[in-house]
Order: C-alpha cells, then structure tokens, then sequence
C-alpha cells in the first residue's frame, strides 16, 4: 500500500472497505429506489450527540480516530490530474464576443445530472459570472456557504437583497456595502439582475436555506432567464453539513432541474462542500438506480478530481459519504467504525515507514555528497575539511 496512491482514509483495499463492500453486497438486492422525501429518514449526525449514532463506543470511536486523522494533517488531493473540462476554456467566441471566464469546471458523472462546480465569484468576476449562467441557461444555482464566516468574507454578494430575506450570517442581515436593501435591480458591468416579481423570496430558519427567485439578462437587452437561487447556511467551512434534512431538501430540488441545463454549486473555493455535496448527490443517484458497486465513492471522487482539484477536500467530508451510504442502506456503524479505526492505524505506520525511508534517503545522499569530497583530487586541495 503506497501513500502516494491513496486518496486518504478509508484507504481503498485496507480491511476497513474490504468489509464495507463485503457488506455492500450482500444488501445490493434490498436497495431501496424510492426518492429520497425531506424529513423521511434521518441521516446520522456525522459529528453530533453520542445518542444519534446509537452506540456510545462507536461514537468514541469514531471522534476519536477523526481527531488522530486531523491532527495528522492529511493531503487534501491524492491524486489530483490537469482539469479536463475547464468551463471557462469550453467556451466557443466569435466576432467582438467578450471572452468570459469563471472558476468553474464541468463535472460531468455517471447517472448524474451535469454540475459546474464553482468558486464563489468575486467582485470583479460577478458580471463574467452571471453571463455564463445566461449563455448556457443555467437556472438553478446552490451557494454552500455564508458571505460571512468567522469574521473572514468568504462570498461577495452576486443577487439582489430583499428585506423580508435576511441572510443568516455572523451579523444576520444582508451585507453589501452600499447596497440599498430595497432596490429590485444590481448591475454588474453588462449584466442585470433583478427580483422576480412573481415569486417572493422565502428563508427556511429551520432548515438554514433561502430561496431568491432572480431574473437574469444582459443590459444590452435580450430575453429575460429566471434564475432560482438557495443559499444553504448551515453547513461551516471544511466542515460537513448541519441538517440531513436540509440536505435533501437541496436534492430534491435538483432533482426537478436535472433534465434542463446544469446546476451550479458553489462555495468558497468551490472544492470542499462543493465537491461532498456534488459526490453525495451522484452516490446516491446510483444507489436509487441500483448501480452502486464496490468502487464507487472512491471513483467518484477520483472522477471529480480529474475535472476540478481537491473535490472533497477534508477527511471528514470523505467519511460523512461513506456515513451516507451505510445510513441509506441501514447498514451497522459499529463494525465501520472498528474497521475504520484500524485502517487508521495502518494509514499511521505506513506514514511512519514513509517518513523513515526519506530521512534515510537523505542520509545516503550526505553520505554520498561526503565521500565524493574525499576523492585523491579533493584531498589534495584539503576539500575534505
């Protein structure tokens, strides 16, 4: 078992997943195909009280081993390849066409409606931005974080404030500089963005998630898009989310638009609740459809990561899939947990070996470099003192 061919822990082939999908198999036949219903089935509290996982020691257990893998400082990206579909470099112009450009990349997955995953614009980038969701009729965009988050800015606001919609930020209000709260139109350079008149914001306090009903156009003039906006809260940098509910909430709304255009994530950076929200939605596409197989999640992840870097970018947002997919499937915690638990420690000699062998390499090369200054020529011109 290499490192440098691991994505993190789990580690693909370690005792831990050989039981995991062992297990996988023998309730494939049983996998339920219904969609999933908002409030229907909870998923376990990936980080939450003992009680909502059942089993006082497997919660230990599993806090535990989390606090050994964070404090390990694991590589975010195993095996990261140059991006294949970059939206912005896709993008065909002609004429006096401006070029547009996003942090953005198609991700495009099996039994999967297609993503972009996105950086959140910046301010200088809302206009390029909100023109791609117009020229390739993308109406439906999920933001993944805050504005704000700790005291660090994390988004720039791109949408028209309305005051019954009050953002739930460290300062609980919208927070533009400048911006009148009140106004029904933003205009970003070339491009306009306005309330829906027909369609009134509405803020979920429960479930952390606000829906904006925007309209879309370029000021030059053109057909007006509606554009559906829900920012979702509750889920905390390199974190992993707060409500199960909320979550499928969010699926089932992507669920309606997965025959139109893609759906665009976003977060920060675009990688981390990103790339777990985009995975999760995929896994659990191919569970409903009775495609999951033994390498699933790990190719999953892996697929994504060759369109974008460093999708799903924390060890906990890797093992909150994993918690997914044996709750959807109500499969046991405990033995996942022992398993993953031994896993870790195999993960933490096998980094030992590692960082033994280079320290050892190291030496051999200073021994080397020391004898070649021990050459007859170089004694000579006393280049070994």
């Amino acid at each position: 078992m290499a490192i440098e061919k691991t994505l993190f822990p789990p580690i693909p082939g370690t005792k831990m997943e050989k039981s995991f999908y062992k297990k996988l198999k023998t309730h494939r036949n049983r996998i339920p195909k219904e969609v999933i219903e908002s409030g229907s089935e909870a998923f376990y509290s990936f980080l939450g009280d003992d009680e909502s996982i059942g089993n006082l020691s497997t919660s230990a257990i599993l806090k535990r081993t989390l606090r050994i893998l964070t404090s390990m400082s694991l590589p975010a990206a195993g095996m990261p390849v140059e991006s294949k579909k970059d939206l912005a470099k896709s993008m065909s112009h002609s004429g006096t066409d401006r070029f547009l450009y996003i942090n953005g990349n198609l991700i495009d997955l099996e039994n999967s409606p297609l993503f972009v995953a996105s950086q959140a614009p910046i301010a200088s980038g809302i206009s390029d931005f909100l023109a791609t969701l117009y020229k390739y009729k993308i109406q439906l965009v999920i933001m993944l974080t805050k504005t704000v988050e700790d005291e660090i800015e994390k988004a720039d606001q791109y949408w028209v404030s309305e005051n019954n919609a009050a953002l739930f930020d460290d300062n609980h209000v919208d927070n533009t500089e400048g911006l009148n709260s009140t106004c029904s139109s933003l205009f970003f350079r070339d491009m306009k963005v306005s309330l829906n008149p027909e369609e009134p914001y509405y803020a979920d306090k429960r479930l952390d998630l606000i829906y904006r009903p925007l309209l879309i156009q370029p000021q030059s003039g053109g057909a007006v898009m509606p554009l559906l906006h829900i920012q979702y809260t509750g889920w905390p940098d390199l974190g992993v989310p707060s409500s199960a509910v909320a979550l499928c909430e969010l699926f089932k709304i992507v669920d309606a638009y997965q025959d139109t255009a893609p759906v665009l994530v976003h977060c920060s950076a675009g990688v981390g609740r990103t790339g777990t929200f985009i995975g999760t939605y995929a896994i659990l596409q191919a569970i409903r459809n009775g495609r999951f197989e033994n390498e699933t999640l790990y190719q999953t992840v892996m697929s994504m990561r060759c369109a974008r870097y460093y999708m799903v970018q924390r060890i906990e947002q890797y093992l909150f899939m994993y918690q997914i997919i044996l709750t959807k499937l109500n499969l046991d915690m405990s033995e996942f947990a022992a398993n993953l638990q031994e896993s870790v420690f195999e993960y933490q000699q096998e980094v030992t070996r590692t960082l033994l062998l280079k320290k050892l390499r190291n030496l051999v090369a200073k021994e080397e470099s020391s004898n070649r200054t021990c050459l007859d020529t170089n004694s000579k011109r006393e280049r070994n003192k």
